[in-house]
């Protein structure tokens, strides 16, 4: 798995800044895998660290599973194609 580090997403949910591990597909029948280490979410305040171990915050973050990977993913195609 490759480590990951988002400063800053716009999602559905609201501003989050997050860092983890991922994996990204092989094929179709392989599916990308996630693992979350730190959430913060942005607050008039500014950033507040989010406790992931809650079960409050694991449905935030199955919400928020597809945005992050779909971010991730167009992250490694743009990097792959400054490459060439």
């Amino acid at each position: 798995m490759q480590r990951f580090s988002i400063t800053r997403i716009h999602t559905t949910q609201g501003i989050f800044r997050i860092s983890g591990e991922w994996a990204q597909a092989c094929d179709d029948k392989d599916e990308n895998r996630l693992r979350i280490v730190n959430l913060d979410m942005m607050s008039t305040d500014g950033w507040v660290e989010l406790d992931i171990q809650q079960d409050k915050c694991r449905t935030l973050i199955d919400e928020l599973k597809a945005q992050i990977l779909q971010h991730l993913q167009d992250k490694t195609k743009a990097t792959l194609s400054d490459k060439t």
